[in-house]
């Protein structure tokens, strides 16, 4: 989970709290307190500008697709827990970074096979990945994150599995890297209250400030 700082939106200053965020891609790179450049697209987009290169693997030409997009959106609407970074748990936050990279990235055939919506631990959790939190002070297990991972991933499944029409209640904020330099895609959800959405038909890009410091420091006051 990456802590985001929006401060630009279709062109206009906004001032909108830190909100949690989570990476569609592994292998492309981002850093931490840095500023860049996004541009708001459909969540089957996500993915595309490395879609099937090594950090790309699994996502298909034009990014993951509508259909894996409704298990993100599914995942999101489940699982989310707060758009306040530090509502999250260390655990939670591993899960669902671990879940999303899983839908993202398998092929979509072997989505469709039992064996293939298992996930491989070993292939993609690291104990010390800077995505999974700073907050509660609690390292998770790979175990315990590996479970709730995989119960997150197969209720999401069992959502799919009944409703391939699923529309999602939660609105989403997919960003994809502007061009100016390949950085990972990302999934937030859209904060400010309904009256301001109308603005997300006409938005062009996203500028937003990455601050694990202020994190931090609240953590320490604790």
């Amino acid at each position: 989970m990456i802590p985001i700082t929006i401060t630009s939106y279709n062109n206009q200053s906004v001032s909108w709290p830190q909100q949690a965020a989570f990476c569609a891609e592994l292998g492309e790179d981002i850093y931490l307190n840095g500023s860049y450049t996004y541009d708001k697209v459909s969540l089957g987009e996500l993915g595309a500008s490395s879609a099937n290169t090594y950090k790309g693997a699994g996502i298909g030409s034009g990014g993951i697709g509508s259909e894996k997009g409704k298990l993100v959106q599914i995942l999101f609407d489940y699982h989310y827990t707060s758009s306040t970074p530090s509502d999250w748990s260390n655990l939670n936050a591993a899960a669902m970074q671990l879940a999303l990279w899983k839908v993202t990235h398998e092929p979509w055939d072997q989505l469709q096979t039992s064996n293939g919506r298992q996930l491989d631990i070993s292939a993609i959790y690291n104990n010390n990945h800077p995505h999974f939190g700073y907050y509660d002070g609690v390292t998770p297990s790979e175990g315990d994150v590996y479970t709730v991972a995989q119960n997150w991933i197969d209720d999401a499944f069992t959502v799919y599995d009944n409703n391939h029409d699923y529309t999602g209640v939660l609105q989403l904020l997919p960003l994809a890297s502007d061009g100016s330099g390949d950085r990972q895609d990302l999934i937030t959800v859209l904060v400010p209250e309904p009256s301001s959405w109308a603005l997300a038909g006409g938005l062009v890009s996203l500028l937003f400030a990455l601050d694990r410091r202020r994190s931090r420091k609240r953590r320490a006051r604790r």
